[in-house]
């Protein structure tokens, strides 16, 4: 009897320190999960009564490079919503552009401003003066109606004058992938422009397998990029919307593969569901990433008997902030904010800071754009 009694207590003990032991090890887990919030730091009112699309921020000297379809010309805004430039320069004269123009971006490291096609790009001075052009010819011929859509993605290596550009590469913009020959692209995924020489090179060995299950001759296939230029570490940060996969490639040694960082479906709010439409760098080894978790045809049919007008990809509920530490560790869910636009332009000011579009009032006539600049902070 006292044996059994002993042997029981035994048990038990065993029992209660196992207990002890796993609830530790997941308070341990539970510690090391970032924990951020959003807060929203300043706002900015700009009157204009045409609708214009920021495109670039230019950190040092807190000023907007946006462009306005309407007047179809470039607009510098400061920090404080003021106007202080307005140019146009479409036209076949020295120092305008007869092309289809997909981005524009501050040149922060010579001055003035670079613009690009498809197969154009130019690099205008402080006064709006071609100081250089130069012509290519990529092998996607992209074009967006309305004219530049977002910041031309570019790169400077070592002590170089002129930049590396992405010619047709730009986030959130699909490419048909599937119909690059890989004799012709040698298995990379990228056109790469160096200006210094005129060359346009096939770079960025890639491995669609680390990013989808499918091949690109497979129906099945459905990818569109989303990534990061980080010009300060010269890395490329890549993701792509179907996928939970990272990749880090080096600017440096023609996109070599750092590493691949992997994304557990089951630590998102939409199961893996749902699509990466955005990436965007937190701190010096953390990532934001935004995920569309998108919407069921029931409930879709639901929203719309309440709302005929209801768009699924317009609504900020469907959209989720994650922060994604330097060990992999993901947050929880943080929501977008509620009046602001998903679909509008969400510029980086400076890691962990992103300026977002307020919606526009309905049924009113818009005489200006509101924005706000939101802060995402660890605790």
């Amino acid at each position: 009897m006292i044996y059994i009694s002993r042997r029981v207590d035994y048990s038990f003990f065993i029992v209660l320190m196992a207990a002890i032991f796993f609830s530790c090890k997941e308070n341990g887990i539970q510690s090391q999960i970032p924990k951020p919030e959003l807060h929203k730091i300043d706002e900015i009112v700009i009157v204009r009564d045409t609708r214009f699309r920021i495109l670039d921020y230019h950190l040092e000297k807190s000023i907007f490079l946006a462009y306005d379809a309407i007047t179809k010309s470039f607009i510098i805004i400061d920090s404080k919503g003021e106007i202080n430039q307005e140019i146009e320069r479409t036209g076949e004269g020295p120092n305008e552009y007869n092309s289809n123009l997909l981005s524009g971006a501050f040149n922060e490291k010579e001055g003035g401003y670079f613009l690009q096609s498809s197969n154009e790009l130019l690099w205008y001075n402080e006064k709006w003066e071609v100081n250089k052009r130069w012509r290519f010819s990529s092998f996607f011929n992209v074009v967006f109606y309305g004219g530049p859509k977002t910041k031309t993605p570019y790169f400077f290596l070592n002590d170089a004058t002129y930049p590396q550009v992405l010619p047709s590469f730009y986030s959130n913009f699909k490419i048909p992938i599937e119909e690059v020959e890989p004799t012709l692209s040698s298995g990379n995924l990228l056109e790469v422009f160096d200006p210094s020489d005129g060359s346009l090179t096939w770079k960025l060995p890639i491995d669609f397998g680390s990013f989808s299950p499918f091949n690109p001759e497979d129906k099945e296939f459905d990818l569109t990029q989303v990534f990061f230029l980080d010009d300060d570490q010269k890395l490329l940060r890549l993701t792509f919307d179907n996928s939970l996969t990272i990749g880090i490639y080096d600017l440096t040694r023609d996109f070599e593969l750092v590493k691949y960082v992997q994304i557990v479906e089951q630590n998102l709010d939409d199961k893996g569901k749902g699509k990466t439409v955005g990436l965007y760098p937190a701190d010096d080894s953390g990532y934001i990433l935004l995920r569309y978790s998108g919407i069921s045809e029931v409930q879709l049919e639901k929203k719309k008997s309440n709302n005929e007008d209801y768009f699924p990809l317009a609504d900020p509920s469907l959209y989720k902030f994650y922060f994604l530490d330097k060990d992999n560790m993901l947050s929880p869910p943080i929501s977008f904010p509620e009046n602001f636009d998903p679909n509008a332009e969400l510029i980086l000011l400076e890691k962990g800071k992103i300026l977002m579009r307020e919606k526009d009032k309905e049924d009113e006539e818009s005489t200006y754009s509101s924005y706000a600049v939101f802060e995402f902070r660890l605790h």
